[in-house]
């Protein structure tokens, strides 16, 4: 499980490091790393409460079975992306 709370990041990189190596991430609905998560399959998406954070770990970290699951979509999802893909828009 990887937690990014930044709600500045405009990048993400470390989100999709963290999702290539086979973790289910957490993320904040402010900044660029939201853009790589697919709530609910690859990881989840938070508003700013810390509530609503600890929440989503707790529910990950009591669930293995999810966990993994959520974990290996989120692989096979970072493996699909790449730099050409990722600045398209900007040209």
């Amino acid at each position: 499980l990887f937690v990014f709370p930044s709600t500045t990041d405009t990048a993400g990189n470390v989100v999709l490091e963290a999702q290539a190596s086979g973790l289910p991430v957490i993320v904040s609905d402010r900044g660029g790393p939201r853009e790589y998560v697919r709530p609910g399959v690859t990881g989840e998406v938070c508003a700013d409460d810390p509530h609503a954070w600890t929440l989503a770990a707790a529910r990950l970290a009591v669930d293995p079975a999810r966990r993994l699951a959520m974990g290996r979509a989120a692989r096979e999802y970072a493996l699909t992306r790449s730099w050409s893909e990722a600045l398209t828009p900007l040209y």
